[in-house]
């Protein structure tokens, strides 16, 4: 631990020109952005990075599929007052691309 204070106090100068609340901004500042940053890209590697409406009787495994299916394809938005689109061509027409897009097709 006493060499990594060395080091530290070896790297911060103190310059002259800065008073404490500039110190506290860009050392807190920096820390929070870090963090923040940490803690959203922790949930798409630790956890469920999304959630998605699954019928009652997936369970198990089929619910895992569906989230894992959910991650990587687009979806698509229909107003409540509209019928849901049969043909798949309808669908691609409304479709939101906001996650990892293929590609293939």
């Amino acid at each position: 631990m006493g060499k990594l204070e060395e080091f530290l106090k070896s790297t911060y100068k103190p310059r002259y020109e800065e008073d404490s609340v500039d110190r506290l901004n860009y050392r807190r500042t920096s820390a929070i952005l870090v963090f923040a940053a940490a803690l959203i890209s922790a949930k798409s590697y630790v956890g469920e990075p999304i959630q998605c409406w699954v019928p009652a009787h997936f369970t198990d495994g089929w619910e895992e599929y569906v989230e894992n299916y959910c991650f990587v394809e687009n979806t698509y938005w229909v107003k409540m007052e509209n019928e849901l689109p049969n043909s798949v061509a309808e669908r691609q027409k409304l479709q939101l691309s906001y996650y990892q897009v293929s590609i293939l097709r």
